[in-house]
């Protein structure tokens, strides 16, 4: 689906109901504290609107920056997600067991994906994604570490010898290079208010 078709469907989509927690920022005043999504009352929604900001206990509109792991995860029912430009951070295995998410929005704001984000997201066909290509090669996307083994320290000699090296697959984010990137989608139109 192009991002225009699905700009169409998704502009016209309320935004879910879901709970927020304050996520705790040191040097910010604790009334401006950004929100977390915490949970998803129903599961049941096959598309869900993560809206950019919400207003907080002290009556003020603050944004939604965060996703806590247990959230999307294991939700078999979910196939389209749309992530406000204002998320900055997911945890790994966010998507864990979303086994029928086909679509997701993804801010450039993200710089890092951890490892199993996206594990047994197999029918992931598209990403729109906020940025440019250059800075899609720029976000960490874990998915491989490099082990190193070490021979005998040997007396008068600062470091072991490195004997072997390899990068070692870390499964979970597959679905990532097999689906589709849209670049320069234009998020914030996805939002009337925002």
């Amino acid at each position: 689906m192009t991002f225009s078709e699905f700009q169409k469907k998704a502009a016209a989509l309320p935004e879910t109901e879901m709970r927020y927690e304050k996520h705790k920022i040191l040097w910010m005043p604790r009334e401006e504290f950004p929100m977390e999504v915490f949970s998803l009352p129903d599961p049941g929604h096959t598309t869900v609107k993560i809206p950019g900001s919400v207003v907080n206990e002290y009556a003020i509109r603050v944004p939604v920056r965060f996703l806590t792991r247990p959230v999307f995860a294991g939700n078999e029912t979910l196939e389209e997600l749309i992530l406000p430009p204002s998320i900055q951070w997911i945890q790994a295995g966010s998507f864990k067991g979303c086994r029928n998410l086909k679509r997701i929005t993804l801010p450039k704001g993200v710089r890092e994906i951890r490892e199993g984000t996206f594990r047994d997201c197999e029918t992931l066909e598209d990403i729109y994604y906020e940025g440019t290509p250059e800075e899609w090669t720029m976000m960490e996307i874990v998915h491989k570490k490099h082990e190193m083994e070490f021979g005998p320290l040997v007396p008068g000699t600062a470091n072991a010898p490195i004997t072997a090296e390899r990068w070692v697959p870390i499964p979970g984010n597959e679905a990532l290079f097999r689906a589709t990137v849209h670049f320069r989608c234009d998020l914030k139109s996805l939002y009337r208010d925002e």
